[in-house]
């Protein structure tokens, strides 16, 4: 399906709120706070899967905390006490509702304004039993996006994908969820377009949109799935013993795996000229390492129905929050259990340089590069025109 995100937003303005983003040591004000996430309370309001509650998703409440604790929640006229959970760089509001009834909205009153929101129904059914990816990219290459979706497919038995599209206008949106229907997989497909703030790429702590929306697919899309894969079109996972990070993630008794991180780097074995225009790099043109790779951040893969409510599908972590509740969960606190022979291969060069520049390729050093022959079989496997779109550089040849 193609959808919005803004049908689901609730703006501040709505209660005559606002939101005070507070200051970053080292940091000029000026630098990051256009960049900050200002207008939006909820970014979703929408029904468990279960149907015991009303979910509401937003960012942190800086400025209107207070507030936000004494909003005053009614059903059918009759007030309804809601369980607030801080979580980091993300809120969550649980509220208590009927299981039997189906609702179209819910009544908030906070700051002297009594509003009535629409309340989204869960979509988990949809994804039931259904091994999930799912990402938030901006004006990616579609192709890019059809290779990241091919490779999860075909090496580990991807069924689902739920992509969150952030460019401004629904155009290209509407591009990928047409591209990914085209594949003609057996696929369950979301693109949601979400034409919202990221937040400073080089201030962590107000990045609110990612971390929230891994808690909303869990919530919305996931609980009920049989894993959900969370990573960047510009990571693939690749498994050395051929065995589906889902598999994986199914012997876990926590619940989730981590899945250690490895750069591939910039460098290839084609023309440099033929990849000036990003939409002609794809990944299986960069398959280099150097010796040894070099470590990157881990990521994650979970079973949601195995994971309790108290902690938080982060972006490199599944963990416990507020962290003042650690002592709740003491095996998720003190162990880290990764997932063997797996790794999550992130690619420099595949990328559109929205935090920094990484638009610079090289010709492949042997001396100082290894291809990673894992990944190599893996995109092998599943990318169509791999063979095809190999064109050594002739010098390269040579040299050889």
């Amino acid at each position: 399906m193609l959808k919005t995100l803004r049908d689901s937003v609730v703006a501040l303005s709505t209660f005559n709120l606002e939101r005070v983003i507070p200051d970053v040591p080292k940091k000029a004000y000026e630098e990051f706070i256009d960049d900050c996430d200002r207008t939006t309370l909820f970014y979703a309001v929408f029904r468990s899967v279960d149907r015991k509650h009303v979910v509401f998703i937003g960012p942190p409440p800086y400025g209107f905390e207070s507030v936000l604790k004494k909003a005053k929640f009614y059903l059918y006229d009759k007030r309804i006490r809601a369980k607030h959970r801080y979580l980091s760089r993300s809120y969550e509001i649980w509220v208590p509702v009927p299981e039997g009834e189906d609702l179209e909205r819910i009544e908030v009153e906070m700051n002297g304004k009594r509003v009535k929101l629409d309340v989204q129904s869960n979509e988990c059914n949809r994804f039931r039993g259904r091994r999930v990816i799912a990402t938030l990219c901006k004006d990616t290459p579609v192709r890019w996006i059809e290779d990241w979706v091919r490779f999860h497919v075909v090496n580990h038995g991807a069924n689902a994908v739920v992509i969150f599209e952030n460019s401004s206008t629904p155009e290209h949106a509407a591009c990928v969820h047409s591209a990914l229907l085209a594949l003609n997989l057996d696929l369950e497909v979301e693109v949601v377009h979400t034409p919202l703030k990221y937040g400073p790429p080089k201030v962590s702590d107000y990045k609110f949109l990612q971390q929230s929306l891994w808690q909303y697919v869990r919530w919305q899309y996931a609980y009920a799935s049989e894993g959900y894969l969370s990573c960047d079109i510009d990571e693939l996972i690749v498994c050395e013993d051929d065995i589906s990070i889902f598999d994986k993630v199914k012997d876990s008794a926590l619940g989730y795996c981590l899945i250690a991180g490895i750069w591939i780097e910039p460098v290839t074995d084609v023309a440099i000229t033929s990849l000036t225009d990003l939409s002609k790099r794809r990944h299986h043109l960069f398959r280099w390492t150097k010796k040894p790779p070099t470590k990157t951040h881990r990521k994650w893969v979970a079973k949601p129905s195995k994971i309790p409510i108290g902690l938080q599908f982060k972006v490199h972590a599944v963990r416990p929050e507020p962290k003042y509740n650690a002592w709740l969960h003491p095996i998720y606190t003190r162990f880290w259990k990764f997932a063997d022979a797996a790794y999550v291969c992130h690619f420099r060069s595949v990328n559109t340089s929205w935090r920094g520049d990484r638009t610079a390729i090289s010709q492949i050093d042997i001396e100082t590069y290894q291809e990673y022959e894992p990944l190599r079989i893996a995109l092998e496997r599943a990318i169509p025109d791999f063979s095809t779109t190999q064109k050594p550089n002739r010098q390269l040849e040579l040299a050889d």
